[in-house]
């Protein structure tokens, strides 16, 4: 007789079978293990440890609640009884809004920089079976329909292309029967508090649940699992649709669409925005701003909290990002004759060299697309500093060969830069004059001429994986 999932033989056969269900295999790699020190990531840690799995925990200390010094040292002291590698990750202070999604966005960026550095394929989080069905029923509360059936997946990308996955190895164990197994075994735990707030929905729903006679509850779960399976095939089918004919810089072509049901186009929306930038919620309302914006022009969009959706030509542009990532500018001294200087920022590196002029060099275009990725400027160009900065409205710019100067917003519509990338492009200021559009020209008032004598040149690099931001759920 197979035992029940409230004993320990039970219970491990029980994850056996959910680490199957999610790849995971004592030989199989290094594994990111996500630990609160609460009771479910503490069972999630003792059976990934009993099963011999080869395990890297990672804590985040938000700095936010009183006992979290203490949650941070019960960790530590775990992982030195079982000579299991820890990882601590404390982000910078919290800020006054948004903090959910501020923590949301800290944990999952770290987890996934750390499964890089071990050499991990997965991350592995103690969502179980109850959590399964509160976000089922939160997700339908919030109205976002059948969608919120699916519920969380077994495993999933944890952003956007990434090979490392999200992996629930005990979706299928029952809250209680964790703590039953961790009371009878002596596994140690801390109680989160903010578990027992009723500010949060969430704790709201748990209690209700809680109430529910055990009969009542096992058939909810079973229900939630039946009818989430369904719903997962079906997004299956669609995620499979969107990565063969979508693209990875978050792009949504119309031709995606045309050929489905009009009554799966706001589900399919809702899938790619996901993909894009998982973790934000899946509103129906927002699905129809979206679809709208294909009757409007081109260049129209919708803002939301997180990023902004443009209408290009042939579909969709995602634009993500995050509290931080704006670029409003940074400062150096310009060089001296042969001298270097070097300004790094979380967009790139920008790479300044004074030198004498030679007449056999050119300034360097990427061979790849024609952009500027390195230039030289006439050194008169310059004065005591330079600024490297995002472009503002108003700026005004002289390209190579024009007479004239022309707003950067004209320039930049000249050069066909969609919408969505604008706000990305840069440019390099000094003696107040825009002397450099980043990736795209030069100014005729900073050229090299016949009269030329010094120049600086310019290299940069960029950072492409610094101002892409995720925050998954």
């Amino acid at each position: 007789m197979t035992p029940g999932a409230n004993t320990l033989d039970g219970l491990r056969a029980s994850f056996r079978a959910g680490a199957r269900q999610c790849g995971l295999q004592p030989d199989g790699g290094p594994v990111v293990v996500a630990v609160s020190g609460g009771c479910d990531s503490m069972a999630l840690a003792n059976l990934m440890h009993l099963e011999g799995l080869d395990m890297t925990v990672v804590h985040v200390n938000y700095g936010i609640r009183y006992e979290a010094d203490e949650d941070e040292s019960f960790v530590q002291d775990w992982c030195d009884a079982n000579a299991v590698p820890l990882r601590i990750h404390r982000p910078p202070k919290a800020p006054q809004s948004g903090l959910q999604e501020w923590a949301r966005h800290e944990r999952y960026t770290a987890f996934e920089a750390i499964a890089q550095d071990v050499g991990a394929h997965c991350v592995a989080l103690a969502h179980h079976a109850d959590d399964q069905l509160e976000t089922q029923l939160l997700n339908l509360e919030r109205g976002t329909g059948v969608t919120g059936l699916a519920g969380m997946p077994w495993t999933r990308p944890i952003s956007w292309n990434s090979p490392i996955q999200l992996v629930r190895p005990l979706l299928s164990i029952s809250g209680a029967d964790l703590r039953v197994v961790a009371t009878e075994h002596d596994w140690p735990w801390v109680e989160d508090q903010s578990n027992q707030n009723p500010a949060y929905r969430r704790n709201e729903i748990r209690a209700e649940l809680a109430d529910l006679n055990p009969k009542d509850l096992t058939e909810l779960r079973q229900t939630s699992r039946q009818v989430g399976h369904r719903v997962r095939q079906l997004r299956t089918r669609i995620q499979a649709i969107l990565r063969d004919n979508g693209e990875a810089n978050g792009r949504l072509r119309f031709a995606d669409l045309d050929p489905l049901p009009r009554w799966l186009h706001e589900w399919i929306v809702l899938e790619w925005i996901s993909l894009g930038r998982s973790g934000v919620p899946r509103r129906s309302s927002i699905a129809r701003e979206v679809l709208a914006l294909r009757s409007g022009q081109t260049g129209r969009m919708v803002a939301l909290d997180w990023g902004t959706i443009w209408r290009e030509r042939d579909g969709w542009t995602m634009d993500i990002h995050c509290e931080g990532a704006s670029f409003t500018g940074a400062t150096i001294q310009a060089p001296a004759k042969g001298q270097d200087m070097r300004l790094q920022t979380d967009r790139g590196t920008l790479t300044l060299q004074h030198k004498t002029w030679n007449e056999r060099e050119a300034p360097c275009r990427s061979i790849a697309d024609g952009s500027i990725i390195g230039a030289l400027l006439d050194a008169s160009a310059f004065n005591e500093s330079v600024t490297l900065r995002s472009w503002q409205p108003g700026d005004r710019f002289r390209p190579l060969g024009l007479s004239g100067r022309k707003k950067m917003k004209a320039f930049l519509t000249d050069r066909r830069v969609p919408p969505s990338e604008r706000s990305g492009v840069q440019v390099l200021v000094s003696q107040g004059e825009i002397v450099w559009v980043v990736g795209h020209e030069i100014s005729e008032t900073a050229k090299v001429t016949d009269t030329t004598k010094e120049v600086i040149e310019l290299t940069w690099v960029p950072e492409v994986e610094a101002v892409h931001c995720t925050s998954p759920v």
